[in-house]
């Protein structure tokens, strides 16, 4: 799932919880980076600019030498369906590495769907606050399965979540999904 910050990925993850009571469990590609950028550069923790460029710089290292943040967020796909979650919601910012886990998902059958949060005024402060040199600047140009429009009130925000997603639940082969997502868009 993508979207800048406050475009309201939290809140479809708890609509998602309080639509259907799954069981959630929410992992960034970037957590792994910032213990790298916190015990390795002394990284503060502030998501300023010069922190963000600090992260995506240090995720583009990592990603080259040894794709560790790939493998990060696949470790966390095995565990959580080790654990039986219902959902894993995954937050990567780079379409080439949403493409890498899309790709372990269809080797493997896992059902995998990507998502984007839009939000004009939080992709409008992201704009001003100024992107990060790489992930924040890109995640917009992948071809999400799902687009979900954040607006307008949480109530048709809650009205979108709940009606892809149950499409998605009833789904019981991937052609199916597929179909239903199609339909979902033609109707928007």
């Amino acid at each position: 799932m993508n979207g800048p910050g406050e475009s309201g990925k939290g809140t479809v993850a708890e609509f998602l919880n309080k639509l259907f009571e799954f069981d959630i469990v929410e992992y960034s590609s970037i957590d792994y980076v910032k213990e790298v950028a916190r015990d390795s550069f002394g990284w503060n923790g502030e998501k300023d600019t010069k922190g963000r460029n600090l992260l995506a710089a240090v995720k583009q290292v990592m990603i080259a030498y040894n794709d560790m943040p790939t493998k990060k967020v696949i470790e966390r796909l095995n565990d959580a369906i080790a654990f039986n979650v219902d959902i894993l919601i995954v937050d990567i910012r780079e379409p080439d590495e949403i493409e890498k886990l899309v790709e372990y998902c269809k080797e493997f059958e896992i059902i995998c769907n990507t998502c984007r949060v839009h939000n004009a005024k939080a992709e409008k402060k992201a704009e001003t606050d100024g992107l990060s040199l790489t992930g924040d600047r890109l995640y917009g140009e992948y071809d999400y399965d799902i687009d979900l429009n954040n607006n307008g009130t949480f109530k048709e925000l809650e009205v979108q979540v709940a009606t892809v997603f149950q499409a998605l639940y009833n789904c019981e082969m991937k052609d199916q999904c597929d179909d239903a997502l199609r339909i979902l868009e033609e109707q928007r």
